[in-house]
């Protein structure tokens, strides 16, 4: 495994322990990791641009939507809130 500081350029280094906020280092061959996935605004205005960019290209592909342009986009955003709020009940 290989890590650098967050927010820096500097390169990624070989990673041979890790060191335990209670207090001890552990060899990394010995070390399993939990991530805690909790969404985020970014992560869920992610999913809305995606949904929407989706829904979009539905839209024009199958037709019998208004025909401007901001009509298709407004549609494609409606459809891409409904999906992320239905997301975010599950």
């Amino acid at each position: 495994m290989k890590a650098r500081r967050k927010g820096t350029n500097e390169p990624f280094q070989k990673v041979a322990s890790v060191c335990l906020c209670s207090g001890g280092y552990i060899l990394i061959k010995d070390v399993e990791f939990e991530q805690e996935l909790e969404p985020t605004l970014d992560h869920w205005q992610d999913v809305r641009e995606r949904a929407a960019i989706a829904a979009m290209q539905g839209l024009l592909t199958h037709g019998g939507v208004a025909c401007t342009e901001l009509a298709v986009a407004r549609e494609a955003v409606m459809y891409a809130d409904a999906l992320v709020e239905k997301l975010k009940e599950d």
